[in-house]
């Protein structure tokens, strides 16, 4: 089956609103957007993403914000990507003059399940058992970016719990080490398996193991009955997924509000 970028932008909505399926999580939509909310950790205990064009982005943004205050949330974070077409500029203007400032720019590099990535030969991976502890997956993310947040380990813990897990969390280390080198897990929501976590020792970089858990997670997902898989990715590893023939969806700016 030959699936195009219209597919995978369609297959990315259709993820938001299976969101509601995980643990703590809800998510709604009205003609033109999707909000998700939950307990999660900083924004994403409530995330809005345009779904059609508006006529009165202004209005929209307020009428969101003013819904989001309603429930007691203090802070969202709202995701603007390339699609649909032509909205960008407006959404982004709106947002400002709303008082959501930019937070970050990342990429959004997907890839059908039926794409090839090869492990690294000298490199092996393990997927964490519903009965493992998180210890690891804390070590190695503390090495990384220096903090990680218990309510993300018990949100991992948690999705990987049941017969049909929604979240799937590998570790990759070269053979022969004692040291596990990578992190990162997968979410399926819908037909897509959402990549998080991408995390690798400065020492081991280059070596194979972020590729290898990018072909753990692909492999996953195949089997789990996606038809993509994603990752918002910072430029580092947009270069990697680019290499593995990962196709490019677009930026996705994030702009929060704090009240």
């Amino acid at each position: 089956m030959k699936l195009e970028l219209a597919d995978f932008q369609k297959a990315y909505l259709d993820m938001y609103r299976d969101a509601s399926a995980a643990p703590g999580l809800s998510a709604e939509e009205d003609d033109f957007v999707m909000r998700l909310w939950g307990p999660g950790t900083e924004g994403y205990n409530y995330n809005w993403v345009l779904k059609e064009p508006a006529r009165d982005y202004a209005q929209l943004v307020f009428d969101e914000k003013e819904i989001m205050l309603d429930r007691d949330k203090r802070k969202g974070w709202w995701k603007v990507h390339d699609f649909p077409a032509d909205t960008r500029a407006e959404m982004e203007q709106a947002l400002g003059e709303s008082g959501f400032s930019l937070l970050r720019k990342t990429r959004l590099m997907y890839l059908p399940v039926d794409g090839v990535v090869n492990p690294a030969s000298s490199v092996e991976v393990m997927r964490l058992k519903p009965t493992d502890s998180m210890d690891l997956v804390r070590e190695v993310s503390m090495d990384v970016w220096g903090e990680v947040s218990d309510s993300l380990m018990e949100g991992l813990h948690n999705g990987t719990q049941g017969e049909n897990p929604k979240t799937q969390v590998f570790l990759s280390r070269l053979k022969g080490d004692s040291e596990w080198a990578s992190v990162g897990w997968v979410n399926f929501a819908g037909k897509v398996g959402h990549f998080f976590g991408g995390s690798t020792r400065e020492k081991h970089r280059g070596m194979g193991t972020y590729r290898t858990l990018v072909a753990a997670r692909l492999k996953a997902s195949a089997e789990a009955g996606m038809h993509f898989v994603v990752s918002e990715c910072n430029a580092a590893s947009e270069d990697v997924l680019r290499s593995l023939d990962f196709l490019d969806g677009g930026l996705v700016n994030v702009f929060e509000f704090k009240r």
